[in-house]
């Protein structure tokens, strides 16, 4: 989740870039089975990846997956 916060806020970051590269459904599963910190940082990371409608719909999608898992 730290990668995440330094590729967000650098400035050759695009959105969906973060979504392309697979990392979602890594952020989803951490909620279900990291640590605490890891828990929370996956959550922060997630809520700020939110702001894109496409990142929304990826993250619904891997919601479902790991629900199922």
């Amino acid at each position: 989740a730290r990668v995440t916060r330094r590729v967000r806020h650098s400035p050759w970051a695009r959105p969906g870039s973060y979504r392309e590269a697979g990392g979602i459904p890594s952020l989803v599963e951490l909620l279900g089975s990291g640590t605490t910190a890891q828990k929370e940082q996956a959550a922060v990371a997630l809520c700020n990846l939110a702001a894109n409608a496409d990142n929304q719909a990826a993250i619904r999608e891997a919601d479902v997956h790991a629900s199922y898992v």
